[in-house]
């Protein structure tokens, strides 16, 4: 592409001068031309006119292609020394370029060279980077597996800690129900045991008053009433019947009614107590607990002695009173006080 630019350069300018030979050529032969009309020296006989100027313009006119001719030849012949000068200068610079062509060439094939030795270290880390991205997507598929497996695992564990939650929720009200109804259930309980330890109790207190054996007698009342106390449980009933001993060791207030029962039978034939007579008779205070005469002038002194001596102010002072008999209050708002004789 140099040296194209270089020739069409020289053209360039061989044209330009050519061109120019051409030009300065033409303005000679208008010289010519303008020499060959005669120069008007005066009008008529007195003015002296130049008679060869004709004769001398066309032989000036032939002599011009010679001319522009000779000139051609040493414009042609300078050029060729140019062509020449400028062949070896392109000679020269071509030999320069062929030189840095060379040097480029040899550079471009260690660069090559090179180059090549790079694109195989990159095919190797090419390689080396698809069996890292192999083992890449076989970790990440591993990573998602056991995403997999363990949100599976959380979402069974949060499945059973809900099924948890709701059965422990469930069996706390079960057990609060069950505790409050079995505490209603106890209390039922403790006061019907309660109620039937009373009119065992009860019954005991009646069966020690219609038989009046008193505490020292073999079948005295005063070690069932510590067993009544004592009794936790109901003992063994049958057909609504009380039974002697028990279920387990303990006999219960079943043991002690069938007790009483068994002594009762006997006793009640031998007391008289299923064969009762009628009798009346009077009681004295005075003349069988007092001893005192009925009849005398000191008799109803006497009488009247012994009853102030047995007067108290005030009733409600008293334990007995207060335990045995159903105490009043005043109707005036006052301190209830009741006299009488003890």
């Amino acid at each position: 592409k140099k040296i194209k630019g270089l020739f069409s350069q020289l053209e360039t300018l061989g044209k330009i001068a050519i061109r120019s030979i051409i030009y300065n050529q033409e303005d000679e032969a208008l010289n010519t031309t303008l020499t060959g009309i005669p120069n008007v020296l005066g009008v008529g006989l007195t003015e002296i006119a130049d008679i060869g100027s004709p004769i001398k313009g066309v032989l000036d006119g032939a002599a011009l292609p010679a001319a522009i001719a000779a000139k051609t030849d040493e414009i042609n012949g300078k050029l060729k020394d140019a062509k020449a000068i400028r062949r070896q200068e392109l000679f020269d610079d071509i030999v320069e370029i062929l030189q840095d062509v060379s040097k480029l060439l040899f550079e471009s094939q260690e660069d090559c060279a090179e180059l090549q030795k790079l694109v195989m270290e990159a095919n190797e880390k090419g390689l080396a980077l698809d069996v890292a991205n192999a083992a890449l997507v076989n970790a990440q598929e591993s990573y998602l597996s056991i995403l997999a497996e363990g949100e599976q695992v959380l979402s069974k564990r949060e499945l059973l800690r809900k099924q948890a939650v709701n059965r422990i929720a469930a069996g706390r009200y079960q057990d609060m129900a069950f505790r409050t109804f079995r505490s209603d259930a106890l209390a039922k309980y403790g006061n019907a045991f309660d109620l039937a330890k009373k009119y065992t109790y009860l019954a005991t207190k009646a069966y020690d008053y219609e038989t009046a054996l008193g505490l020292d007698n073999a079948y005295g009342s005063d070690s069932i009433f510590r067993e009544i106390v004592g009794a936790r449980t109901l003992g063994f009933m049958e057909n609504g019947e009380a039974q002697l001993g028990g279920l387990h060791g303990d006999g219960g207030l079943a043991d002690i009614l069938a007790q009483l029962k068994a002594n009762w039978l006997v006793l009640e034939g031998r007391l008289g107590i299923n064969n009762p007579q009628t009798e009346s008779c009077w009681l004295s205070l005075r003349s069988e607990c007092f001893r005192l005469r009925t009849d005398g002038a000191d008799a109803e002194k006497a009488w009247q002695d012994k009853l102030a001596s047995f007067k108290v102010d005030n009733l409600l002072a008293y334990p007995e009173f207060q335990r045995y008999c159903l105490s009043f209050q005043s109707s005036t708002g006052l301190l209830a006080q009741e006299p009488g004789l003890v």
